[in-house]
């Protein structure tokens, strides 16, 4: 049942915001060429036709050529499970807190941990021992994030505080005294949290949008020789209040593609829902040709990094920019690559990275079904 209601979820939004777009755009090719080249899309691709819309395959101009080179995002996903990442090894990208202390450990730059909070526990200092709520509090004279150690997928259940003074914070527009933080906590956390130190952000993202920690999301894929090749990357920013930058149905997260070589933004900005933007809607701030602060360190640590995740071998990364640096905000290892592919260019076309996914196919036992989705690919 619940395959069957995750499918009628994910029907539903290829329906409202691809399907109907389609429908109604004034530039879409007429109805009996976008079925026909669907049924050429199926046909050659021997997958479902997603792409097509969410890569505008329907728009007047765009060649189904242009499309064949999106991979499909649940094609990649199985790959990526059975061939590529050891599910044993996936709990140190998956647990934050184990994978804040696996990075600091190699002395890569992170976020600061304050403490630990378990509803049905207590509070726990930064090393996990457990402590009483007056000296946790102790170390929250700071503004800090509060978020899931498990499962913040799309920025939920994630908390920014502002400290003020004399032990109060400040959550969205309320004042929260010590015992009100407390009761908070109880009242609204049902799982395992971890509070982190809030990041102060460098002037020129904190320019664009001051509200939210504004993120690059950047993929690496590891090959057999250990090398590891960035595929595509992008910027995130929060809008309209929000104080998370996640580009998902339901943010209003605004994501805008990044030239890997020269560390700029080099196009406009667009929502999940596709709407586009020259500039940022709340702040005015300009994205194209935006130079985004220490990129080639980026590039450099989350190479050394993905090095040494051992049988995690493709990573979706987030990090953020201080005045400093840059620092890893999260690892995934079940990142969607759609996003990527409309903001860094069709995964296909990507030579190195097609020859990297034939090479893992060749080398495991379960990398035949496989093989015909790569036939004819360099």
């Amino acid at each position: 049942m619940d395959a069957v209601m995750l499918f009628i979820l994910r029907l539903k939004k290829i329906i409202k915001y691809y399907i109907i777009r389609a429908l109604f755009d004034k530039n879409a090719k007429n109805i009996f060429q976008q079925i026909y080249e669907i049924i050429i899309l199926m046909h050659k691709t021997q997958y479902s036709p997603q792409n097509y819309f969410k890569f505008n395959g329907y728009k007047k101009g765009v060649k189904i050529d242009d499309i064949l080179g999106y991979m499909p995002g649940k094609l990649f996903d199985s790959i990526r499970e059975d061939l590529i990442n050891d599910k044993n090894f996936q709990v140190l990208l998956e647990n934050k807190y184990i994978f804040n202390k696996f990075l600091t450990h190699n002395n890569i730059p992170c976020t600061e941990i304050l403490g630990i909070f378990d509803k049905n526990v207590g509070f726990f200092d930064k090393d996990f021992k457990l402590i009483d709520y007056c000296d946790f509090v102790q170390n929250l004279k700071c503004d800090f994030v509060i978020k899931p150690i498990y499962n913040s997928a799309q920025g939920d259940g994630v908390f920014v505080f502002e400290y003020i003074e004399n032990n109060k914070w400040k959550l969205n527009n309320n004042d929260l005294t010590s015992n009100e933080l407390s009761n908070f906590l109880y009242k609204n956390i049902s799982s395992k949290m971890l509070i982190e130190k809030k990041v102060e952000q460098h002037q020129i993202i904190n320019n664009i949008y001051p509200l939210s920690l504004n993120t690059i999301r950047i993929d690496t894929i590891k090959a057999n020789n250990n090398h590891v090749d960035i595929v595509g990357s992008f910027f995130r920013v929060g809008r309209a209040g929000k104080r998370v930058d996640n580009w998902s149905e339901g943010n209003a997260g605004i994501a805008v593609p990044i030239d890997l070589e020269k560390g700029i933004l080099k196009g406009n900005g667009l929502t999940y829902k596709m709407e586009e933007f020259i500039c940022h809607p709340d702040t005015n701030e300009k994205f194209i040709y935006t130079e985004i602060p220490y990129f080639e360190e980026i590039k450099k640590m989350i190479k050394q990094t993905a090095l040494l995740i051992p049988q995690i071998n493709s990573i979706g990364w987030d990090v953020a920019i201080t005045t400093h640096g840059p620092i890893i905000i999260e690892g995934n290892h079940d990142y969607s690559i759609q996003p990527l592919q409309l903001m860094s260019g069709a995964y296909y076309k990507k030579e190195h990275f097609v020859f990297t996914i034939k090479d893992y196919i060749e080398r495991n036992k379960k990398g035949k079904k496989y093989e015909k989705y790569f036939n004819n690919k360099y």
